[in-house]
């Protein structure tokens, strides 16, 4: 179940405008809450099933692929019932496209990069720009993890660190 984003969700007939409502998934159908009706916030926990989850660092293996989870963490950190994350896959050469991102949506993003090899290198320095020199919404906003296959492991993250560890 998800719960629409502060929207009202509208439908048109001719020239008339209908307003019907903030828009719910629920067992993927769309059902529309009433635009009068409020829903409070533990009514709203419980519809949509969530629990407040904690970012912790996390570096796993699915299938082929080694993927560090959460890797670098934005600092606004928001309860179940808050938001909505966009996610969104890419690699560094997407990177171009978070700025504006972050600006339009002003809410969590998490953005998954495929860092093979010295991409991941080039990824953290692009990752390292993008929070220190653009918009300050990215440090507050957008939660990057990386990923790449196990055979394109690259041998060092930083000055003489070593990979096996998440810092």
């Amino acid at each position: 179940v998800a719960v629409g984003r502060k929207m009202i969700a509208t439908r048109h007939s001719g020239t008339q405008r209908h307003e019907i409502g903030y828009p719910i998934i629920e067992n993927s159908n769309f059902i529309f809450a009433n635009v009068g009706s409020s829903i409070d916030n533990s009514s709203l926990v419980n519809i949509i099933n969530c629990s407040n989850v904690v970012l912790e660092q996390n570096v796993y293996q699915r299938g082929n692929f080694v993927v560090f989870q959460n890797y670098i963490v934005a600092e606004k950190q928001f309860r179940c019932n808050e938001s909505i994350t966009l996610t969104s896959p890419g690699d560094y050469r997407f990177l171009d496209n978070v700025a504006p991102l972050v600006e339009r949506w002003q809410g969590p993003i998490s953005v998954a990069l495929y860092a093979p090899g010295y991409d991941f290198f080039t990824t953290l320095q692009c990752i390292a720009y993008l929070r220190t020199c653009e918009t300050a919404l990215i440090r507050e906003y957008v939660t990057f993890h990386l990923f790449f296959e196990h055979g394109h492991f690259p041998s060092k993250v930083g000055q003489g660190q070593s990979i096996q560890g998440v810092s």
